[in-house]
């Protein structure tokens, strides 16, 4: 269970679209002569996402909120990242997800009131 919730005022579709990449759970261990030994070390590893969303100045503002905590004590935010949060849903399964930031949001403005944000998350298991 997550510690807190993506905020119903933030969409929740892709629309510039996102990158998935799965976790790598093996080890490679290099030998003498021949390929190098492969085995599995976790049975399940985090996925990273980098998500690019269309936002409002409001719904930008907002994400930074979240992202940093919320300055309303009733919304919770991630405390920067460190805490993980469901209710955005996988973009490629629409399943629903637990998510933790792995870089704060970055925010770029395209035109007014019309800004492009980026988001890097990991999918955890």
């Amino acid at each position: 269970m997550a510690d807190t919730v993506w905020p119903g005022t933030l969409p929740d579709d892709p629309l510039y679209g996102w990158t998935e990449v799965p976790g790598d759970g093996l080890s490679r261990t290099e030998t003498d002569a021949g390929p190098a030994k492969v085995r599995r070390r976790f049975s399940s590893t985090p996925s990273q996402f980098s998500i690019q969303f269309s936002m409002t100045k409001a719904q930008a503002t907002r994400l930074m909120e979240f992202y940093t905590n919320a300055s309303d004590a009733g919304s919770a935010g991630t405390s920067g990242g460190a805490l993980t949060f469901d209710g955005l849903p996988h973009p490629r399964t629409e399943a629903d997800a637990t998510w933790r930031f792995l870089s704060p949001p970055v925010i770029t403005q395209d035109a007014f009131d019309h800004f492009r944000t980026s988001i890097k998350l990991e999918l955890l298991p």
